[in-house]
C-alpha cells in the first residue's frame, strides 16, 4: 500500500504539492480546555454566544461539549455510531470489478479517523478535516473546533483572536479540506447537554446522600464532664471503621442509628435512568438496543431493532454521499486516480457469495470447505433427474389428462365417427376449392 501511495505522490505536479505554509494544523496555537464545573446556566449562556448573528463564538459551547462528552452513555453512543458506518465494507468498483489497491486504501488508519470526525460532526455540529501526506502516509486531521468559524468559513490562529483567515473556496485550503455538517448547526450535544448535566448533578447528589445516610450514624454518650473523657469519646467516634473497637466506661454508651428510608436512592437512580433513555432516543431513536428494559419483550426489542436498522441505513447513505461527493475530489487532488470508479458499500454476506462464486469458477474446491465455512454437513452431490425450473403437474391432474387423451383416441376408432370425419373433411376440402 505504501508503494501505491508513493506512486500517487510522484504523479503530483509542483503546483499541486503542499507546503507547510498551506497546512492549517501547523499554523494554529491550541488552548487548554476549561474544566470548570458546568450547569444549566452555563449551557444557556454558551448557546446564546454561539447563536449571536453578528459575532458568533462557540468557544464556551465547545468547552461544555468537551465536558459532557466524557459521559459514559454518550461515549458508548458515539462509538456505536462509528460502528454503524464501519459495519459494511467500502469497495472501489469499475465495470463491476473490484480494484484491490484502491479498496485497500479505504482500510487505513486515516480512513478510520475520517469516519470518527464525520460522526462527531453530528454531535458537535461541524468538522473541518484536513488531509495530507506525511512520511509517505495519507493522514486525516481534525482542525480543533475552537479555531474554526463555520458560519463564515474561516479559522483563527488563536481562538481568542479578533481576525480570521478564510479557508472556504480558497485554493490553498479548499483543495485539501472537507467540511462535514451544516454551517449553523450546533450539534446533537447541544440538545443533550441539559440531560447530561441533570444526570451529573443527580449522581453528585446521590454520592452526598450515600456519605450521609449510607452508613449508620454513630452516637457516643458519656456522663462525664471532663474534657479528657469528651476528647477520648470523640476519638472513638472518629476512628471507628471496619474492625474498630472502643474501650469505654460502664457509664458510657455508643449507639448506631440506621436510616429508615430504604428506597430514597430511587429518586436519583430513576432520574439517571430517564436521562439515559432520553439520550438514546435523541441519538439512536430508540432505547432497547443500548439498555435492557425492565418490561422489555421480544416484540418490543424487534421494533427497537428495526428503528436502529433504519438509523444505520440512513447514516451509511449519508456517509457514502460524503465519500463520493467530498472525499473523492480531495484524493484526486493528491494524484490518486479515481476517475471512472464507483465507491459502494457491500455487505459481508455479499462479499462472501461473490468470493465463493469466483472460487468455484476458477478452481476445483473440496465441498467440505463450504461445509466447514457455513457449518452445514455435506453428504454428497444431489442427483437432478428433472429440470428444476419445469413445473410439475400434480398426479391427479396427470391422470385426468391421460384419461381424456385415451377417450379421444377411442372415439376416433369408431367407424361411424370416422365416416363423419371423412365426410366433413371432403366437404370442407371441396368447398374451399
Amino acid at each position: 500500500m505504501r508503494e501505491f501511495i508513493k506512486k500517487a505522490l510522484n504523479n503530483l505536479t509542483a503546483s499541486t504539492k503542499r507546503t507547510t505554509d498551506h497546512r492549517i494544523t501547523t499554523r494554529i496555537i491550541e488552548q487548554s480546555t476549561n474544566r470548570a464545573r458546568k450547569d444549566i446556566n452555563t449551557w444557556r449562556s454558551a448557546m446564546t454566544m454561539a447563536e449571536n448573528k453578528q459575532f458568533p463564538n462557540r468557544i464556551k459551547l465547545y468547552d461544555l461539549y468537551e465536558d459532557i462528552i466524557l459521559d459514559n452513555h454518550v461515549r458508548n453512543i458515539q462509538k456505536r455510531l462509528q460502528r454503524m458506518i464501519a459495519k459494511r465494507k467500502l469497495v472501489v468498483l469499475k465495470d463491476k470489478q473490484v480494484n484491490e489497491d484502491l479498496t485497500k486504501l479505504f482500510t487505513g488508519k486515516w480512513f478510520q479517523n475520517f469516519v470518527k470526525y464525520c460522526v462527531d460532526s453530528k454531535l458537535y455540529g461541524h468538522s473541518l478535516i484536513e488531509f495530507d501526506f506525511i512520511d509517505g502516509r495519507l493522514q486525516a486531521n481534525l482542525i480543533p473546533r475552537k479555531h474554526v468559524l463555520p458560519e463564515v468559513g474561516g479559522y483563527k490562529v488563536n481562538p481568542f483572536d479578533t481576525h480570521y483567515t478564510v479557508y472556504r473556496n480558497d485554493p490553498f485550503y479548499s483543495r485539501y479540506t472537507i467540511e462535514v455538517g451544516d454551517h449553523y448547526d450546533l450539534g446533537d450535544l447541544c440538545a443533550a447537554a441539559p440531560n447530561i448535566l441533570f444526570k451529573k448533578n443527580s449522581t453528585i447528589a446521590w454520592s452526598e446522600y450515600t456519605e450521609v445516610f449510607g452508613a449508620p450514624v454513630r452516637i457516643g454518650k458519656t456522663n462525664s464532664k471532663s474534657p479528657a473523657d469528651m476528647n477520648r469519646m470523640e476519638g472513638f467516634m472518629i476512628g471507628m471503621a471496619k474492625n474498630s473497637y472502643a474501650v469505654i466506661d460502664s457509664q458510657e454508651e455508643i449507639d448506631f442509628v440506621e436510616s429508615t428510608k430504604g428506597d430514597a436512592y430511587k429518586v436519583y437512580d430513576m432520574l439517571i435512568e430517564r436521562m439515559n433513555s432520553e439520550l438514546s432516543k435523541l441519538f439512536l431513536g430508540e432505547t432497547l438496543t443500548t439498555d435492557v428494559g425492565k418490561n422489555g419483550s421480544r416484540a418490543q426489542s424487534q421494533v427497537h431493532q428495526d428503528v436502529s436498522d433504519d438509523v444505520e441505513t440512513d447514516l451509511q447513505n449519508w456517509f457514502l454521499n460524503i465519500v463520493n461527493e467530498d472525499l473523492v475530489p480531495v484524493l484526486l487532488n493528491f494524484g490518486i486516480q479515481l476517475e471512472g470508479f464507483e465507491i459502494q458499500y457491500v455487505s459481508d454476506n455479499q462479499t462472501d457469495l461473490e468470493t465463493d462464486k469466483w472460487l468455484e469458477e476458477k478452481f476445483e474446491i473440496d465441498p467440505q470447505f463450504f461445509g466447514d465455512k457455513y457449518n452445514v454437513p455435506i453428504k454428497g452431490l444431489k442427483a437432478i433427474t428433472t429440470n428444476p425450473y419445469e413445473p410439475v403437474e400434480p398426479e391427479d391432474k396427470k391422470k385426468e389428462l391421460e384419461e381424456v387423451k385415451t377417450g379421444i383416441e377411442n372415439l376416433l376408432k369408431n367407424p361411424i365417427i370416422k365416416m363423419h370425419a371423412e365426410i366433413d373433411e371432403l366437404y370442407n376440402h371441396s368447398h374451399t376449392h
